[in-house]
């Protein structure tokens, strides 16, 4: 049979002439490889290869193995692991790759007598505060750097609970399987805190991954390492005992060699060593453990020298833990090479010529009489002219870019701590084994290797099983049952060019928040909104397109067999957002909605009780929200109201329970002489305002998250009611002040307090819903206010018509009575809880509660005794959610 494929030299001579280009040029890769051992022939896992004055760099794996790649040309190869000596090896790289091991010994600690201590203190204490005042000096050396980093992170699987033991097997879970990413990015860095990384590559065992390596802009100069407190933070000393275990010589540099020791052992806290370098008082390298957040976490900081500043070149992180009963372990470790630096030369002057200014004032005293001198106050005294000189360098650079911003017409926010941008190439997860190959900073060891073809493999059967099977095409807006349960957004209309439509259907469904209470029955109320953005997308990160929002919400009552209704029409526009609404509504007496209806409905099924007291509302309601500043916020509204008294339509649950009978609809408010009973109508004018003095924030990928331990919130809220209205009758002037702040009492324990005080300014005519009330609870769950609410406070007794004080105190540690007898690592904490109220003329009410916070990492629980005037007291357990202190902007759209 005649072949019939027609041959085409112009084809096959290009694919010849990229073969043989391809291979030539694979061919010319050059550089050293080996493995790096101790004097006993063993492999030193993660030892750090650099080369002398050059900014380029790799790391041995588990094994001690390593592999750089280098042009042909003479080098000095640096070898250095910490605990070892570190050795220059001189090398010429010819043609390919030049094996080369080397063996490291141990390092030589001399215990030799150091003149910079003061008598009778340990000298890791001298050296601890030089390395602390000039911290910040040594962190602002930098204008700016950018650095390719290779990282790769391996974990696997050490426990499972049996549950799951046969899911793990069919995806290849098992100890001797190791999971892993890598990635290869630059990361960039400008004072004086912004920080950019791209990822170039990434790919992992699990397929397509974007991990956000986070840690990489965290070093311990700063004073909060991520979440805990490192031993160069100006509170180290109360933290930290510190102890001198000697000295050793490194590429002609003294380094010391110091302990760091908890004073109590406690989450967040590390122990292990930080070696700083004499003279220069930076970091030279660090090992340290401790537990975060309740993980074992181990640390190793390598740094090297580079055109006179040491800066880091090697990371690594170990976790260990659990979570839900999966034990496991994970690795980090992280290369850092191909600096390019912008040194600060007039700091770097200002800071070397304030140095030999110090210690010839020193060497002058020393000499006078060694006997007299106080290191002590000397290093206080140095510490004060280098904390000055960076609080300049600060000023003058914070001014610089302000200027720089306005003319390049930014707008950038206040009180910003950092700024933290976070991109991934487009063709990050594409990239070829040969491209593997040729950056990959860490050799692979062999259960890496096997693990990867093994999970890849998985992956590859189960991609071709879904493929074989007839594939559905995409619905991203199909509905069926559990959209109908748990609602949908439906997204419409032509994408923008960050992929978002212009259009959106809300469906909030009546089945998901059904609830059952006494006045209503079964209750379903559900929601259709339309919304409109008026204008493309501009920020990736965070969706702040203006919009339009309009749509009906209706409410269906089986008890009382009624339909009610409102409508809404609400959008936003740059800081200020509106809603207009109207209609009917089910209400409780208490505006705040203490009770939650979903709990509610639970007691009220069981046990025939039922905390909810509802009017209904007949309404028409205009509100407005604006965020003035990034510390100021405020909110007006104007409202009519029909208020429509409403009773019982059941009087018992579905299963009964100790009280045959549901309590009567009437709030039981004895200290309240409303004068406007039975149907009433209000018209207000309201107002609040939120100020948090001293709020800072940190700001990633243009997305702005606000510290809440930064500030304190005080707030001013006010109601006017106006009479003659359409018929409106209540007439009276309520104001309030509360202030919450947080108070970090040491690095094991902080104080969580809020004060409120609420008055009537005048008060002609007012009805129940109108009076001062009180954030009370009677049921075993704690809301999603746990500072401002007390535990075991009948909802309405204590509402007041004249002056209420509350304060509520939390203090929450690690350590505090069972913490101390456990003898298992925890990643829990507790609480003690003290809150108390007192009202004009009326009885005083006050609780005592212990609880535990964090509870399989997501659960709260407390016990509480409390006493209401002369009462008996009473004792209650509670449970609830992990407490969370995140501060978010008040907003009126929701999604279901």
């Amino acid at each position: 049979m005649r072949n019939t494929s027609k041959y085409n030299p112009l084809k096959f001579s290009s694919f010849l002439f990229f073969f043989l280009v391809h291979s030539l040029l694979f061919a010319q890769k050059s550089g050293v490889k080996g493995r790096v051992l101790d004097v006993k022939g063993e492999p030193i896992p993660f030892a750090s290869i650099g080369v002398e004055k050059l900014a380029l760099g790799s790391m041995a794996n588990e094994n001690g193995d390593y592999q750089l790649d280098l042009p042909p040309g003479n080098y000095s190869l640096v070898y250095h692991c910490i605990g070892y000596q570190t050795i220059k090896v001189p090398l010429e790289i010819t043609k390919g790759y030049k094996d080369q091991n080397v063996n490291l010994s141990e390092v030589v600690i001399t215990t030799k007598e150091i003149t910079i201590s003061a008598r009778n203190e340990d000298p890791a204490y001298s050296i601890m505060r030089k390395a602390i005042a000039r911290a910040k000096i040594n962190k602002l050396l930098l204008d700016s750097y950018k650095t390719q980093v290779y990282i790769r992170g391996s974990g696997r699987v050490l426990d499972l609970p049996f549950a799951m033991m046969y899911l793990a097997k069919k995806n290849g879970f098992d100890e001797n399987t190791v999971f892993f990413t890598e990635t290869l990015e630059e990361m960039e860095f400008k004072q004086p805190k912004q920080y950019k990384e791209r990822v170039i590559a990434a790919r992992s065992t699990a397929g397509n991954v974007k991990i956000n390596q986070r840690f990489l802009k965290e070093d311990l100069y700063n004073p909060e390492f991520a979440s805990t407190t490192s031993p160069l933070s100006p509170r180290a000393f109360s933290v930290y005992r510190f102890e001198y275990l000697g000295a050793f010589t490194d590429r002609g540099h003294e380094v010391f060699k110091i302990k760091v020791i908890p004073k109590i052992k406690s989450q967040n806290i590390w122990e292990g060593e930080i070696y700083i370098i004499d003279q220069l008082w930076c970091i030279h390298s660090a090992h340290l453990k401790g537990m975060v957040e309740g993980f074992d976490v181990n640390l190793a900081h390598t740094y090297a020298p580079l055109e006179g500043i040491w800066l880091p070149v090697q990371i690594k992180q170990e976790f260990k833990g659990s979570v839900l009963g999966i034990k496991f372990e994970f690795k980090y470790n992280a290369v850092l090479s191909k600096y390019r630096i912008v040194k600060n030369e007039k700091l770097y002057a200002e800071y070397q010529k304030i140095e030999e200014q110090l210690n010839e004032k020193l060497d002058e005293k020393i000499k006078a009489d060694p006997l007299k001198v106080d290191f002590k106050k000397q290093e206080k005294e140095d510490k004060k002219i280098l904390k000055k000189l960076a609080k300049e360098y600060l000023k003058e650079k914070y001014g610089l870019k302000r200027k720089e911003n306005a003319k390049n017409e930014v707008k950038e926010p206040k009180h910003v701590d950092s700024n933290y941008q976070y991109e991934v190439d487009s063709t990050a997860n594409k990239k070829d084994s040969t491209f593997w190959m040729e950056n990959r900073a860490v050799p692979l060891t062999t259960m890496e290797v096997k693990s990867f073809h093994k999970l890849d493999s998985i992956r590859v059967v189960d991609e071709k099983k879904d493929s074989a099977k007839k594939k559905k095409p995409d619905r991203p807006n199909k509905f069926g049952f559990y959209e109908l349960v748990f609602g949908k957004v439906f997204k419409l209309g032509k994408a923008d060019s960050l992929k978002r439509k212009p259009l959106e259907i809300k469906y909030f469904s009546p089945i998901k928040d059904a609830e059952f209470n006494a006045v209503e029955g079964f209750a379903m109320e559900g929601s259709l909104l339309f919304k409109t953005y008026l204008k493309p997308s501009t920020i990736r990160s965070l969706d702040t397109r203006p919009y339009l929002q309009f749509g009906p919400s209706l409410r269906y009552s089986f008890g009382r067999e009624k339909l009610i209704g409102s409508g809404q029409v609400h959008g936003r526009l740059g800081d200020w957002e509106a809603r207009i609404s109207g209609g009917t509504q089910v209400r409780q007496f208490n505006k705040d909605q203490p009770v939650d209806p979903a709990i509610n409905s639970l007691y009220a099924y069981i046990d025939t009780r039922n905390f909810m007291k509802l009017y209904e509302a007949d309404f028409g309601k205009f509100e407005i929200l604006r965020r003035l500043t990034n510390r100021l916020e405020g909110e007006l509204s104007l409202e009519w109201t029909n208020r429509i008294p409403l009773s019982n339509s059941r009087t018992s649950g579905l299963w009964g329970g100790t009280n045959k009978s549901f309590e009567s609809n009437e709030v039981s408010m004895p200290y309240v002489p409303a004068t406007l009973n039975g149907r009433s109508i209000s018209s207000t004018i309201s107002g609040k305002v939120d100020w948090y003095p001293t709020l800072t924030s940190n700001i990633y990928n243009e997305y702005q998250v606000f510290k809440a331990s930064s500030s304190p919130r005080i707030s001013l809220q006010w109601t006017h009611a106006i009479p003659g209205i359409s018929g409106s009758k209540a007439d009276y002037t309520t104001a309030g002040l509360s202030v919450f702040k947080v108070f970090e009492l040491t690095e094991k324990a902080d104080l969580q307090v809020f004060a409120k005080s609420s008055t009537f300014l005048r008060k002609v005519q007012f009805g129940q819903m109108d009076a001062l009330q009180i954030l009370g609870n009677q049921m075993a769950w704690i809301g999603d206010r746990p500072i401002e609410q007390f535990r075991n406070l009948p909802y309405y007794e204590l509402s007041s018509s004249q002056t209420t004080a509350e304060l509520h105190l939390q203090l929450t540690r690690s350590e505090l009575i069972i913490g101390w007898l456990a003898m298992k690592k925890k990643n829990w904490k507790e609480v003690l809880i003290a809150n108390g109220l007192a009202n004009q003329n009326q009885p005083s009410f006050w609780e005592l509660g212990y609880g535990v916070d964090g509870l399989w990492r997501f659960l709260h629980t407390e016990v509480v005794y409390s006493q209401l005037g002369s009462q008996n007291p009473e004792w209650r357990f509670l449970a609830g959610m992990r407490f969370d202190l995140n501060i978010r902007a008040k907003t009126f759209n929701k999604n279901p």
